[in-house]
């Protein structure tokens, strides 16, 4: 079912948690919905393969505080309002974002031979576990 809302959606809030890395983020890009981060984009996965900046937005968590704060000030704007707006007026913004997003996505998903993704040609693209060793190489490098 979340899978179906992802899908159905333009934006996905991910707003910070228990940790940096949720599995939502990666369910939320298998299913192209642009995520928008309320959490620093240095905690990300495979910084080294994926400009996250390209694909995603990011608000500031400070913001939600702020909004959270003065609520019932009838000045207070919901830090993601914006999104409406974007989606109305900049749909060239929101191709170049998903398009971005549909090339990134291969580096978080896992796949063989694309068993079980609907793309053509996934055998050819990278996935999770090559991002995972190019991350472990690097680290062992270092």
């Amino acid at each position: 079912r979340k899978a179906e809302t992802y899908k159905a959606s333009t934006f996905c809030v991910i707003p910070a948690g228990d940790s940096a890395i949720t599995t939502r983020i990666f369910s939320i890009i298998a299913a192209l919905c642009i995520p928008v981060f309320v959490i620093d984009l240095d905690f990300l996965p495979f910084p080294s393969d994926i400009d996250w900046a390209s694909m995603s937005i990011q608000v500031p968590s400070q913001q939600f505080l702020l909004y959270q704060r003065d609520l019932n000030k009838p000045s207070t704007v919901n830090p993601l309002l914006f999104l409406q707006s974007m989606e109305r007026y900049e749909p060239d913004k929101i191709l170049r974002l998903r398009t971005n997003l549909e090339r990134a996505r291969w580096h978080l998903l896992y796949h063989q031979d694309g068993r079980g993704v609907p793309v053509q040609g996934a055998a050819a693209r990278p996935s999770a576990g090559h991002a995972l060793v190019r991350e472990l190489e690097r680290a062992a490098a270092r």
